[in-house]
């Protein structure tokens, strides 16, 4: 069963790319679930306080009082205590269904929060692979297309190359044998 103490301390992990949710909001919302748990908790030991202290008041009442003319029939008391056990009963009862109301309602809001949650984080991942996707493909295509120049350059190189080879031959043909 959680404590408030458990829901004040919750932790939500961080997101890497960016944060799901306002901290500050979730903090808040906690911090006001645990208020809420902790009041509900102050009611239902108020109420089993209230019921021990009925049961007690019935168990003395039980013992054998001696008879006044002036004072209540036993009978008219073993009614009133009858009843105010049943009030103890009803008043315990009472705060444990309200007790079980809160924590339902707050264990829904808490899975609310934990699904939305989820469901942000798929939200942000896809968006992160889809980028990363196109961020790939875009780096794909400029390597394409510096490949396209690298291929280029070299062929102009070889040309030049070629080019220079033949004029260095030239050269050395018009300069004579004796330059060779």
């Amino acid at each position: 069963m959680l404590t408030p103490a458990d829901i004040e301390q919750k932790q939500f992990a961080a997101t890497r790319l960016r944060e799901g949710y306002d901290q500050d909001e979730v903090d808040g919302f906690l911090d006001q679930v645990a208020v809420d748990y902790r009041q509900i908790e102050i009611e239902l030991e108020k109420a089993v306080r209230d019921a021990a202290r009925a049961r007690r008041e019935l168990e003395a009442a039980r013992l054998p009082v001696p008879q006044d003319t002036d004072q209540p029939s036993l009978e008219s008391i073993k009614t009133i205590l009858v009843a105010a056990q049943r009030t103890a009963d009803q008043c315990v009862a009472d705060g444990q269904e309200q007790a079980g109301r809160a924590m339902a309602d707050a264990s829904l809001k808490a899975q609310a929060l934990i699904d939305e949650a989820k469901a942000e984080a798929r939200q942000i991942v896809g968006a992160a692979h889809e980028e990363q996707r196109r961020q790939i493909n875009a780096l794909e295509q400029r390597r394409t297309e510096l490949v396209v120049v690298v291929n280029e350059l070299a062929s102009q190189r070889d040309d030049w190359k070629k080019w220079l080879e033949g004029a260095l031959d030239h050269i050395k043909t018009k300069a004579g044998p004796e330059n060779a």
